[in-house]
């Protein structure tokens, strides 16, 4: 008799401990906390592996912790004991999506259309149409677009700027008509044509071409068109992303040529944790004059940056520290001293407050 007493206080105690764990970690969703809830949950998994209350509940932490692997194996044990329960099949679906099987997703998710489109809320509706959308726009192996504006303004001194590729034009002779200072009102005209080519799910390729002009209404011997021309990629491999790139500048002033650039680089994000990243960047710039009078060198210009960004504090605060530091060659033998070497040092702090975000550079 005490044996069988002692069996169902067992029993009694272990059933309170579950609605314990299943209700608090509900509570947690309920607040949003779900890696809280999935901790609570994943722990004492084990113990109520057969429970399907428990496992949808650790589904449901799962898939919105970001631990979507975890989230598939616990609801497909919901849908081995029911079939039909539509919460662990959206929810199984957005998994399979998260997790790159966009088949699976897609196959999922129009099943559920087709079963309870009737009679399933407008909002599980909608999530399953989003979902659909951007699975149809992750299967399209090239997409293009084109871009045209037209600008129209007023300059107080056409003769003086920087251009679009940061490349500083007034200097071209002291005796130079050039060298004056002339207002003009302008239009400025622009056209960008841009690919993108999903090559596989891990290999995409973009190209972008580019042509500017600017005219000069009173002043047509100051107008300047540049065409601007880049390929760059990006290529996946588990935590990491190499990236690839280059691009062909040549600019021309009163249609004729000024000067030409051109520029590689190369880079490298190793990211071992959601909180975690860690990059390298090599970049390599060529830039040859063709005006004679231009009192601006060739150079060549190399630079190097790293990066690392990560959570501090409690993971409340977010952190980007950047190194950059390279070298510039000018290409003037009567000019050797015109070498110059360069370092700098920046970080960036952002945290989250009340739906906005302050940010801090240093």
């Amino acid at each position: 008799m005490q044996s069988k007493v002692f069996i169902f206080s067992f029993m009694l105690i272990t059933t309170s401990i579950y609605a314990d764990i299943v209700s608090d970690a509900k509570q947690l969703i309920k607040e949003k906390k779900f890696t809280q809830a999935y901790q609570t949950l994943k722990k004492d998994e084990e113990n109520h592996i057969d429970n399907n209350d428990f496992n949808y509940q650790l589904g449901v932490a799962a898939l919105r912790s970001g631990h979507h692997s975890s989230a598939l194996y616990a609801l497909d044990r919901v849908l081995s004991a029911n079939p039909n329960h539509i919460g662990a099949q959206l929810d199984m679906a957005i998994a399979y999506f998260h997790i790159g099987n966009l088949e699976f997703a897609e196959q999922e998710f129009k099943k559920i259309l087709k079963n309870y489109q009737s009679d399933a809320p407008k909002i599980v509706v909608a999530t399953i149409n989003n979902y659909l959308i951007k699975i149809k726009q992750k299967n399209q192996t090239s997409t293009t677009v084109v871009v045209g504006s037209i600008e129209a303004g007023h300059s107080n001194n056409v003769n003086s700027g920087i251009d679009g590729n940061s490349v500083y034009i007034p200097a071209l002779g002291v005796n130079s008509s050039y060298a004056q200072k002339i207002s003009s009102s302008f239009t400025k005209a622009q056209v960008i044509v841009s690919q993108n080519h999903k090559l596989n799910r891990n290999k995409t390729l973009n190209t972008v071409l580019a042509v500017n002009h600017k005219h000069y209404a009173n002043n047509s011997k100051y107008d300047a068109s540049n065409i601007i021309a880049s390929v760059s990629g990006k290529i996946k491999k588990a935590t990491e992303v190499y990236t690839y790139g280059v691009t062909g500048v040549r600019s021309y002033l009163d249609k004729n040529h000024k000067y030409s650039l051109l520029s590689t680089n190369f880079g490298r994000q190793l990211t071992p944790s959601k909180s975690q990243s860690y990059g390298v960047k090599i970049k390599h710039a060529r830039l040859r004059f063709s005006d004679t009078e231009s009192q601006i060198n060739d150079t060549n210009k190399t630079t190097l940056l790293l990066n690392h960004s990560g959570l501090i504090a409690d993971k409340s605060i977010g952190m980007v520290l950047t190194l950059n530091t390279g070298k510039t060659n000018v290409l003037d033998d009567a000019n050797p001293n015109g070498n110059s070497s360069f370092t700098g040092l920046s970080s960036q702090f952002k945290k989250a407050l009340n739906g906005g975000i302050i940010s801090t550079t240093l």
